[in-house]
């Protein structure tokens, strides 16, 4: 996607997917539906953009993993700064060094 082959990046997603699904992969499919968001976001549809970036954190949620290891919350951060929403995205953000600050001190 950042050499600006979108069509041949979807084409890719939709296979990733699908492998995603038919091997029952769930640790793979909130980073998958990252990608879509990224894919969407950089398409500018973004109905959808959001709409993925809010399926992948619900994944990881499902899943249980800490999104402090992640990078959605930085994405969606800067997705929100894109679009001029700078309350959501410094929250996001102060979130996200909060949770990575806890992660580090948790690990020491």
């Amino acid at each position: 996607m950042f050499r600006g082959e979108l069509d041949k990046a979807e084409t890719n997603l939709e296979k990733a997917l699908e492998l995603a699904q038919s091997f029952n992969l769930r640790s793979l499919l909130p980073e998958i539906l990252e990608a879509y968001a990224d894919y969407y976001r950089e398409r500018g549809d973004t109905q959808h953009a959001v709409e993925f970036y809010e399926r992948s954190l619900q994944t990881y949620s499902d899943a249980g993993v800490d999104l402090a290891t992640r990078e959605l919350n930085e994405a969606r951060a800067s997705f929100a700064l894109d679009r001029g929403d700078t309350v959501r995205a410094r929250a996001l953000w102060e979130s996200l060094v909060d949770a990575r600050k806890k992660l580090k001190t948790n690990s020491s």
